[in-house]
């Protein structure tokens, strides 16, 4: 994730990676989503960003996809970033794997 610590209102670049070891990844199906959300509220902060794999990789091949174009929302001082890959279907997605990460930025903001 670039940058690192994210910056409200702006743009990240994200590069996942991994081996999925049940599910395949469809070219032109299966999908990336990351969302933003504030712990303290619900809904999330923002709309989720998708991107739709343009290769396809068998359950068990290692995988990778870049994206270079993620708005970030404000940002609260407590927030997660959530990176889901999966099959979206007609109000959800059927999820093959995630990565969930808390971020405090009072925390980030001290300096050693």
């Amino acid at each position: 994730m670039q940058p690192d610590p994210l910056i409200s209102n702006g743009t990240a670049q994200f590069n996942v990676s991994g081996t999925l070891t049940k599910n395949d990844i469809t070219l032109d199906n299966t999908t990336l989503r990351i969302s933003f959300a504030d712990m303290k509220q619900v809904p999330p902060i923002s709309d989720p960003y998708f991107k739709t794999f343009n290769k396809s990789y068998a359950a068990g091949t290692p995988f990778s996809i870049y994206v270079s174009d993620v708005s970030v929302p404000t940002l609260p001082d407590l927030y997660h970033v959530i990176v889901v890959v999966g099959d979206p279907t007609d109000d959800s997605i059927v999820i093959y794997g995630c990565a969930f990460a808390e971020i405090d930025r009072a925390l980030v903001a001290i300096k050693f």
